[in-house]
C-alpha cells in the first residue's frame, strides 16, 4: 500500500502545482489592458489632428488679415508721400512684412506697388496692390489687390 500512498501524495503535490489561482485571469487583463491602451492612444491622435487642421485654418485665416492690414498700412504711407520702403510690423501674434515700390506694377512703371507677407507660425499669406496717385489732385486710387501665392 506504500506505492498508492506515494502516488496519492505525488498527485497532490502536483495538483497543488496546477492549482495557482489568477493566471487566467492575467493574461486576458494584460490583453484587455493593451486594447484600451491602443483605443486611448488612437482616440489622443485623431483629436490631435483635428486640433492641428482647425488651428491651422485659423492661422492661415490671422495672416492672411495680417497682409491685409499691412496693405492698408502701406496704403497710409504712400497717401503721407513714401514711395520706397520696406518694413515689418506686428499684427497681433502675427508678423507683415511691408515692401513700397515705385515702379514696381507691372501695368504701368509710374504706379506704386505695395507688397505685404503676413505670417503667423509658418502659415504665410502674400498681398500684392498696384496704387495710382493723380500729380494734380493728390487722390490716391487704388488700381487693385490681389493673393500671390508664396
Amino acid at each position: 500500500m506504500e506505492p498508492m500512498t506515494n502516488l496519492k501524495s505525488q498527485i497532490s503535490n502536483l495538483k497543488n502545482h496546477f492549482d495557482v489561482k489568477g493566471v487566467a485571469s492575467l493574461g486576458i487583463t494584460l490583453i484587455l489592458g493593451s486594447i484600451i491602451v491602443e483605443i486611448g492612444l488612437a482616440v489622443a491622435f485623431l483629436g490631435y489632428l483635428l486640433n492641428f487642421t482647425n488651428f491651422g485654418i485659423r492661422l492661415s485665416a490671422e495672416a492672411l488679415a495680417a497682409a491685409k492690414s499691412g496693405i492698408n498700412d502701406g496704403l497710409l504711407r504712400v497717401v503721407k508721400g513714401d514711395t520706397s520702403a520696406s518694413y515689418s510690423l506686428p499684427v497681433g501674434d502675427a508678423n507683415v512684412d511691408i515692401t513700397i515700390n515705385k515702379g514696381g506694377c507691372v501695368t504701368d512703371p509710374q504706379k506704386i506697388q505695395i507688397t505685404a507677407i503676413g505670417s503667423v507660425l509658418g502659415k504665410k499669406h502674400k498681398l500684392e496692390s498696384c496704387v495710382e496717385i493723380d500729380s494734380v489732385s493728390k487722390g490716391t486710387k487704388i488700381e487693385f489687390i490681389r493673393e500671390i501665392s508664396i
